[in-house]
């Protein structure tokens, strides 16, 4: 099995990854609560590896796999091709930030700049109760 956690802090910048070309882009939502965004795939044309990025525990995760992990990970879950929905299929990645600050308990969100196009994966803030993720076009 290739592959492995490359970060996963309140904050990190993904720079190797800028002026790559977009292949696949998914957003992988719980069958339970297709609203709930549980984790981000995206594959690069330039790598041979697919990267992840999810939100737990307030901070921000970074990974990347090799395909036939990521299938193993997508069994019960909700697949929406996010590369179609934003139309940033064959775009560059301008970059892919995560910020957040644990020391001022400010929880991290990850920001995709791709082409012409920002998504934010946030955590849901639902009456001031923190839970899951959700991703938004900025």
């Amino acid at each position: 099995m290739e592959g492995d956690r490359l970060v996963n802090d309140s904050a990190f910048n993904c720079h190797v990854l800028s002026g790559l070309t977009v292949e696949a882009f998914y957003g992988i939502y719980s069958s339970d609560d297709p609203a709930e965004l549980i984790l981000v795939l995206l594959k690069l044309k330039e790598k041979k590896l697919w990267q992840r990025f999810f939100l737990d525990a307030f901070i921000g995760f970074w990974e990347e796999w090799e395909q036939a992990v990521i299938a193993e990970d997508l069994e019960d879950d909700l697949v929406i091709d996010l590369g179609e929905q934003h139309d940033v299929l064959g775009c560059q990645v301008n970059s892919i930030e995560c910020t957040g600050d644990a020391d001022q308990l400010i929880p991290s969100a990850i920001w995709f700049d791709i082409g012409k196009t920002i998504l934010k994966m946030s955590f849901i803030d639902d009456d001031g109760e923190e839970f899951g993720s959700k991703l938004e076009i900025m």
